[in-house]
């Protein structure tokens, strides 16, 4: 592309945003002025800062333009967003203005109002596949940022609530389309590693990416907070029955209190193996792989022990006891711990 109108440079940007398929990953890069305006490769893109910022200003122009009139002419309802002609193109403007400016909250808001319109419609029309495909293409549109060597997309709070926003109207999906609790739990569990993935890769573009991890710990609280739907299953199938039906109603009202109770010992014996296990793996990712220095891991290290007692230290024929001494202050403890354990795992192999 050799031209430098910043109409035809947004039209050629635009057409890449509007061509890209739901489950597409775009990877975008900052070109430096020598290589053109704008270059693409497959999921590749290239764009230079001056085509970028002449891109930006014309999605801006249109933007600002449609809040204008929908102000004046209709006002501020989500209605306007389906009756408006130009609601697609802003559909990818507001992209565009995302890709120049992660804190664009207006923009960011426009494509919650209008996905927040999108769901109802689809909702009224019960097309739970379209809606379902909507919030994928979202999804990896957040992804194309996020995961993108760009200057600031990679920690934009805006960018990481907006992708949490997303998750919940998914998870809210899903939830009522799955019958299964086996169905519902693969899918949670594929959710939380592909989340994982856009978030490990956040953070080897940008180290110590604290929006991102805490976008982690929010989404496994968010998870969390829905059900597996295999009770209203079980007793949905067993009414059908009634033998089966007196069956699960005695094993609800007795059996399971009791089992509830049992199980609670074996969760505590098992999650004390899990925990041993977890920093068992810690030690040996920091003394033996990566000669880790920082103070976060030292600090997970310390609390561990200084919670849980030495006994979760993984097994040596030498005294640990010194790893869990608490003579000095917490904020400092960690140094000395990382000092003790260095010196007593260092020669030995915990793999």
């Amino acid at each position: 592309m050799t031209s430098e109108s910043a109409e035809e440079i947004y039209k050629s940007l635009y057409e890449i945003f509007a061509n890209r398929k739901s489950d597409q990953i775009l990877e975008i890069e900052i070109l430096t002025p020598d290589l053109g305006p704008l270059l693409q490769d497959g999921l590749c893109i290239g764009i230079t800062k001056a085509a970028l910022v002449k891109s930006f200003l014309v999605a801006r122009q249109k933007l600002m333009k449609y809040l204008v009139h929908r102000s004046e002419n209709v006002g501020y309802g989500t209605a306007s967003l389906k009756q408006s002609e130009g609601v697609k193109e802003l559909a990818v403007a507001t992209q565009i203005i995302l890709l120049f400016d992660c804190e664009h909250v207006t923009a960011c808001n426009w494509r919650k109002r209008f996905i927040s319109s999108s769901v109802q419609d689809h909702s009224i029309n019960k097309d739970m596949s379209g809606l379902e495909e909507m919030l994928q293409r979202e999804r990896s549109l957040l992804a194309s940022f996020l995961c993108s060597p760009l200057h600031r997309h990679t920690k934009s709070p805006t960018l990481w609530q907006h992708r949490l926003w997303i998750l919940t109207k998914l998870l809210d999906l899903q939830e009522q389309a799955a019958v299964k609790s086996e169905i519902w739990n693969e899918f949670l569990r594929k959710l939380i590693l592909q989340e994982l993935d856009v978030v490990c890769k956040s953070g080897q573009l940008h180290p110590r990416n604290y929006y991102a991890f805490s976008y982690m710990r929010q989404l496994h609280a968010l998870v969390c907070q829905y059900d597996s739907p295999k009770e209203e299953t079980l007793l949905k199938e067993a009414s059908e029955n009634t033998s089966q039906a007196l069956l699960l109603t005695l094993a609800l009202v007795m059996v399971e209190p009791m089992l509830k109770w049992w199980s609670s010992f074996a969760l505590k014996d098992k999650m004390a193996k899990e925990r041993k296990w977890a920093l068992k793996r810690t030690i040996h990712f920091a003394v033996h792989i990566a000669a880790w220095e920082s103070e976060s891991l030292w600090t997970f290290v310390d609390l561990m022990v200084a919670r849980f007692g030495v006994d979760i230290l993984p097994a040596v024929d030498t005294d640990v006891s010194a790893i869990g001494d608490n003579g000095i202050s917490a904020g400092a403890r960690w140094q000395k711990t990382k000092l003790n354990v260095y010196k007593i795992y260092e020669t030995r192999n915990l793999s």
